[in-house]
């Protein structure tokens, strides 16, 4: 993977054909989906979190990026969106999520302050 990628967040947009996967690349590979589904991260981070050579994580993102299954914006261009979006109007703000990617279920603290908040309305 190119140096500059290294510092790239990543983020899930597809999940790919698991069933047509080699077999060597597939617990890397559902690893680094599963991961990168619940909380996009930067690249470098991948292999510390879970614990995996950092050749063969860079291999599966390659491998990922070609398939179209993730996407790892630029850091200038996701400035640039977050400083346009501090000086555009409300209502054209762009949204800084993918629009298609799916989102985390709501977690304990989530529920738990839903519950509080409408046991104070009462």
């Amino acid at each position: 993977m190119q140096p500059e990628f290294l510092y790239r967040r990543v983020y899930l947009h597809a999940w790919p054909d698991l069933i047509g996967m080699p077999a060597d690349q597939l617990p890397a590979m559902a690893r680094i989906c599963a991961l990168v589904n619940r909380k996009p991260m930067v690249a470098s981070l991948i292999p510390l979190i879970l614990d995996l050579p950092k050749t063969e994580v860079f291999i599966a993102l390659e491998r990922l990026r070609d398939l179209s299954c993730i996407h790892m914006p630029a850091y200038e261009a996701v400035v640039a969106d977050r400083l346009s979006s501090a000086h555009a109007e409300p209502a054209n703000t762009p949204a800084m999520v993918p629009e298609d990617m799916p989102l985390v279920a709501p977690g304990f603290i989530t529920r738990l302050w839903t519950r509080l908040n409408t046991a104070s309305r009462r």
